[in-house]
């Protein structure tokens, strides 16, 4: 069987045909993974999701599949707690699908990809042992800093699931990074892409604000994780030390630190706090913006600041986020910091609100052309081409047995 294959039924212009049943088990589905598999699902013989939950309790989204082939799993789910060494709390949702290895068995996958190196993927690890003309491919969206802190039990795991899987993706450099931390070798690593969410975006033709006041967006929870807590005393201290100058910072989402921003609200510090946004709301809030910070301390990728960069937003980011370490140029289309550094990011901070409109305006244009490659069609290539992979893979060990 050749890897590339017509298949009458999925045949699109311009685009070979992968002749594997596929099954990608995750936790739930988020509006960026849609567009992404929808692309993979005219791409490949069969395509079938199996998530562990249809929502997590924490998100404000609804599940939406569209035409995808998705099952929703019989699942052991908790909530634990999880204490970094900054200073935050993380809610950690773990999932044991109880009834994995019997989807599996009944839809007789070619390639599984599973996400993350938890109870989902060791099922997977254990189905794959059996099913020898099979491919496990594991995905593994981490955050190196943050890995870094997980305990023993959890190292433990990944460890006996590095041996088992096939291949391994990554989504950014620190991922990669803690990859081969695990001993996973370069050629059992590819590289898999994020994309955003379409709808949150903003594509239109940019108008910069040249009225005297700067307009800041900051996207996502409003809580320690996320840095707010270092945006705060950045903010304290910009507020007080630049009395003539003004800036309207607009927060999009909601969490504990909520009344502490709005008690900055003054004369020359404007607070806008308009709660959870849909995204068409969010894409408005875009394009009236002039920069986006970014401040996270624990994203395992950072989606707000690619939305603002296709949105022609320039971004001030926290390096530990992937997204910002592998797309932000300095002073070409945003600015980099270390959240915790006080007078780094405030450097860094007050630098942007002093940048002219002019200059904002060209590093806006710069931040998105930076992120006209990624696409969703670029994300399912890359999908297609490790599946591809292990599909020769098979082939040639089926070859060999002859």
């Amino acid at each position: 069987m050749n890897a590339y294959l017509p298949n009458r039924r999925n045949q699109t212009v311009g685009a070979s045909i992968l002749d594997a049943r596929i099954v990608i088990l995750n936790n739930y589905l988020r509006p960026h993974h849609v567009h992404v598999y929808r692309e993979i699902a005219r791409r490949v013989g069969k395509l079938t999701i199996l998530l562990s939950t249809a929502m997590e309790s924490d998100r404000a989204w609804k599940p939406e599949w569209a035409d995808l082939d998705v099952e929703v799993q019989k699942s052991w789910s908790w909530t634990a707690r999880w204490k970094s060494k900054q200073g935050y709390e993380s809610p950690n949702h773990i999932h044991f699908p109880l009834d994995a290895f019997g989807r599996l068995r009944r839809l007789k996958p070619d390639l599984v990809f599973s996400y993350e190196f938890g109870p989902r993927t060791l099922m997977c690890c254990n189905w794959r042992m059996m099913n020898r003309r099979s491919r496990l491919v594991v995905v593994g969206n981490m955050s190196q800093h943050v890995e870094r802190e997980r305990g023993r039990g959890r190292k433990v795991l990944r460890s006996l699931i590095r041996r088992l899987g096939d291949r391994f993706t990554y989504n950014g450099p620190g991922c990669r990074e803690y990859m081969q931390e695990l001993g996973i070798p370069d050629n059992k690593l590819n590289y898999f892409p994020y994309y955003f969410d379409e709808e949150k975006v903003f594509r239109g033709p940019r108008e910069w604000s040249c009225d005297g006041i700067v307009r800041m967006v900051y996207a996502g929870v409003i809580e320690p994780r996320k840095g707010a807590v270092h945006l705060l005393e950045i903010l304290r201290r910009w507020k007080r030390e630049n009395p003539d100058r003004r800036l309207e910072l607009t927060l999009c989402g909601s969490g504990n630190l909520s009344p502490a921003f709005q008690s900055l609200s003054g004369e020359n510090v404007s607070i806008n706090l308009p709660g959870e946004l849909d995204s068409g709301q969010l894409c408005e809030v875009y394009r009236r913006s002039d920069l986006c910070v970014f401040p996270s301390l624990a994203d395992e990728w950072g989606l707000v600041p690619v939305e603002a960069m296709v949105s022609g937003v320039a971004v001030l980011g926290s390096r530990l986020a992937q997204s910002v370490e592998t797309l932000v140029k300095e002073g070409e289309n945003g600015w980099s910091f270390w959240p915790a550094d006080h007078e780094g990011f405030y450097q860094v901070f007050e630098q942007a609100i002093a940048t002219a409109p002019e200059q904002i305006a060209q590093m806006g244009h710069a931040a998105r052309k930076s992120v006209e490659h990624i696409t969703a069609t670029h994300a399912a290539d890359a999908f297609c081409e490790i599946a591809s992979q292990c599909m020769q893979e098979l082939q040639s060990n089926q070859a060999s047995r002859v």
